[in-house]
């Protein structure tokens, strides 16, 4: 039986894994298309990948975190926004973990109006290890292969 040491460093090693789809994923998105304005220097955009800590409630909470913001300064007052994420929170009856997409947009674009937006949003609550493990891979998979909601924004593609 592995150690409590090994199986965290295998349970790090996974979401590691997890984290890099997403980051190659939201890249890939980042690099397709321009966030920004075609003017140049009037747009500003953002591609963040991370890995978030926290305790929620007393409650303690791991979330793989990917964001593209950008504001075109001739267009919008407020940050837009795409954002993949998986959060695990770990409870005493188990493991939920949530994973979705949203869109935060300042104003309309392509077919999404301005809002904030969930096209995708699976959770699943009392899950041991293994089996939130197997929740994330399969989540990350389906988001990366699934959801390519940037596409819908009616963003110009980068040269």
């Amino acid at each position: 039986m592995p150690s409590v040491e090994q199986q965290f460093a295998g349970f790090l090693l996974l979401l590691d894994r997890f984290q890099k789809q997403l980051d190659e994923f939201m890249l890939g998105a980042y690099l397709a298309c321009d966030f920004g304005s075609d003017s140049g220097d009037d747009g500003d955009s953002t591609l963040s990948p991370q890995v978030l800590l926290d305790v929620v409630d007393g409650t303690p909470q791991m979330t793989l975190n990917h964001a593209i913001t950008w504001m075109d300064l001739a267009r919008d007052q407020e940050l837009n926004e795409y954002r993949r994420a998986v959060t695990l929170t770990f409870t005493g009856a188990g493991i939920a973990v949530e994973a979705f997409v949203r869109l935060d947009l300042d104003r309309d674009m392509g077919e999404w109006p301005a809002g904030v937006h969930v096209p995708y949003r699976q959770r699943a609550d009392g899950l041991g290890l293994d089996e939130a493990l197997a929740f994330v891979e399969a989540r990350v998979e389906e988001m990366c292969r699934r959801y390519d909601d940037v596409a819908r924004l009616g963003l110009t593609p980068r040269d």
